[in-house]
């Protein structure tokens, strides 16, 4: 019997497990972990009222964009 409790025949070793074909390569493996890395946008605050706001995108509170006006707010 082998260490599974399984039998084996006479003159087969152990049984065989499976193996990978070919390595896996470094940028598999990393961005296979980079996505247990991955916490979100995370959000700017506002230059002209302090909202918080997603980065790249017009205040929703006062509508300015960079400083500048862009969008009526709504109110």
């Amino acid at each position: 019997m082998s260490r599974t409790g399984r039998k084996t025949e006479p003159g087969k070793g152990e049984e065989k497990m499976a193996v990978p074909k070919r390595k896996t390569s470094k940028m598999k493996i990393r961005s296979r972990k980079a996505a247990n890395r991955y916490e979100g946008v995370q959000a700017t605050f506002c230059q002209n009222c302090g909202a918080a706001v997603t980065p790249h995108r017009a205040c929703l509170k006062c509508g300015t964009y960079k400083g500048q006006s862009v969008v009526e707010a709504a109110e």
